[in-house]
């Protein structure tokens, strides 16, 4: 479920809202968690076991977490802290690199004549893994580090991991920057009124600019590189420029959006990255 699809727009989003602002204020963490369950079960309904997975990596984490301020040695810690995030990125290997890193074994025994082929394990991707799975870590050396504290709540530490306006493509918001907003945040018509209009002005970049800029690079992809001319391909170069552009910048607009209306201020994490003078400013300005 994308938010520019009419699914979100017109059924999904202003049932949430309805009952976000009727919930009460004890209650309204309880409407994030469930809600953004339902929105993950939506784009995953095929495999709805990766619900569970991510029910998991939030179960495993607190557990860590929780152990890493029982222990009194720092080995112990240590190895608290060791146990997470073997999970965390042992799970992210399997689904994103393992075929990848067989497929690449499977060419070096055929180039060695060993006439063995490993069978490729053809997982399909889980929507959103590489987000939570940071943002997840993140919490976890923090609290290693002592720059947070553990969660008590596994409701809050839920809500903070699968809250849907940045579940799927970010921002990634680290645990210290929504920590005390998890608590206690400001419901007011002035952040309901910025945060729809951030909304709407990220909804008319990915639906006017990134799809419409998105269908002629799609159309040039399809001609085939042998067919079409130099100013027909630059002129698609320059539109799957602006397609992932404005498709980026206007999700996360989104997203910011989003996160005003309930309350919550998350980080602007796109600046301008195409007036970088480096990749590496490019890479801090994009994400």
């Amino acid at each position: 479920m994308v938010f520019s699809s009419f699914t979100f727009l017109f059924y999904f989003l202003p049932a949430f809202l309805l009952v976000y602002f009727l919930a009460p204020v004890t209650w309204k963490n309880t409407v994030i968690f469930v809600s953004s369950l339902i929105f993950y079960y939506y784009g995953v309904r095929e495999h709805p076991y990766y619900v569970l997975l991510m029910l998991l990596s939030t179960g495993v984490n607190y557990v860590a977490a929780r152990s890493m301020i029982r222990c009194r040695k720092k080995r112990e810690k240590t190895l608290c802290l060791a146990a997470g995030m073997t999970w965390n990125m042992g799970c992210l290997f399997v689904f994103k690199y393992a075929d990848f890193l067989i497929r690449n074994l499977n060419f070096l025994l055929e180039r060695a004549g060993a006439g063995i082929s490993l069978p490729c394990i053809r997982l399909v991707l889980p929507i959103g893994i590489s987000f939570y799975t940071f943002q997840i870590s993140s919490y976890l050396i923090d609290v290693y580090r002592r720059k947070v504290p553990a969660e008590r709540s596994f409701l809050t530490l839920g809500t903070y991991l699968c809250m849907f306006p940045q579940l799927i493509a970010g921002p990634i918001v680290t645990y210290s920057e929504v920590r005390i907003q998890l608590q206690k945040r400001e419901h007011s018509f002035r952040n309901l009124e910025n945060g729809l209009r951030e909304f709407t002005i990220g909804l008319a970049l990915k639906v006017l600019i990134a799809n419409r800029t998105g269908n002629l690079w799609a159309q040039v992809n399809s001609i085939g590189y042998e067919s079409i001319s130099s100013p027909l391909a630059w002129l698609g170069i320059a539109a799957y420029t602006f397609q992932i552009y404005f498709d980026f910048y206007g999700y996360s607009l989104m997203a910011r959006g989003l996160g005003l209306i309930m309350g919550f201020h998350f980080p602007d994490n796109f600046q301008n990255p195409y007036l970088s003078c480096s990749m590496t400013e490019f890479w801090r300005r994009w994400h």
